[in-house]
């Protein structure tokens, strides 16, 4: 067997966020939340929390980085070092709500729907 059979896990990037513990952490708080029934919260810190019910998605936010958890996959969106909260906004815009992205982009959700984004695709 050769070594490229033997690969290690393809985390930490250099965003220096270790995908293993940003998913760890964003299930622990989907499964505390969901425990307390809670359906959606901001925290103090400007972490975003939110389940919809209908879809059964689940998405935690905090600034720089959003898990958004499916019934069948996990996305992680990470914001580029060096990349503002400006020119991530229209490539998330589609993925969740503007509260959501809002705590993404360490900002508030008014600041987004000033943004003047283009309207989400409805496919």
């Amino acid at each position: 067997m050769s070594d490229e059979n033997n690969l290690s896990p393809v985390v930490p990037f250099d965003t220096g966020i270790d995908l293993n513990q940003a998913q760890q952490q964003g299930k622990a708080v989907i499964q505390f939340m969901e425990n307390a029934g809670i359906k959606e919260a901001t925290f103090k810190t400007g972490m975003y929390y939110h389940h919809n019910e209908s879809t059964g998605t689940s998405t935690v936010a905090a600034d720089s980085i959003m898990m958004i958890q499916h019934e069948h996959t996990t996305q992680i969106i990470i914001r580029h070092p060096g990349s503002t909260p400006e020119q991530a906004l229209a490539e998330t815009n589609a993925l969740s709500t503007q509260k959501a992205i809002g705590a993404f982009s360490g900002k508030s959700q008014p600041w987004v729907s000033t943004q003047n984004l283009p309207e989400k695709n409805s496919d």
